[in-house]
């Protein structure tokens, strides 16, 4: 069973979206708080992180820089403006994980999700 961490502010988002992946298999913990999501990686070694970051706050981005590099990531990013390129830029360069902006697809994140977790087959 894959073990998601999902880092998030809107703990209703993290609720609502872990009761979804838990219905799919997977073995999810929320933190609400940046600090406490990366205080709880080394005794849950999740396989993925999902962690949301709000445009004008760069600090989940940074926090996402002290995660073990054989952690998966992908980035929900939310705010009322589109993010600039350079911000996309950034995330992308910080480990080429899949980013997603908020209002999202659902069936986008879980898909997203299932190919960085399970090994594709050619």
């Amino acid at each position: 069973m894959y073990k998601i961490l999902i880092i998030d502010s809107n703990s209703i988002f993290g609720a609502t979206f872990a009761g979804l992946l838990e219905r799919s298999g997977y073995q999810v913990e929320i933190a609400v708080q940046i600090a406490d999501g990366l205080a709880r990686v080394p005794a849950t070694n999740p396989d993925l992180v999902l962690i949301g970051i709000d445009v004008d706050n760069p600090g989940p981005c940074a926090a996402a820089q002290h995660l073990p590099a054989t952690t998966k990531i992908i980035a929900l990013l939310s705010h009322e403006k589109k993010p600039t390129e350079a911000l996309k830029e950034v995330l992308h360069l910080l480990r080429d994980c899949p980013v997603f902006y908020k209002p999202f697809r659902t069936e986008e994140v879980l898909a997203a999700i299932y190919a960085e977790l399970v090994p594709q087959t050619k």
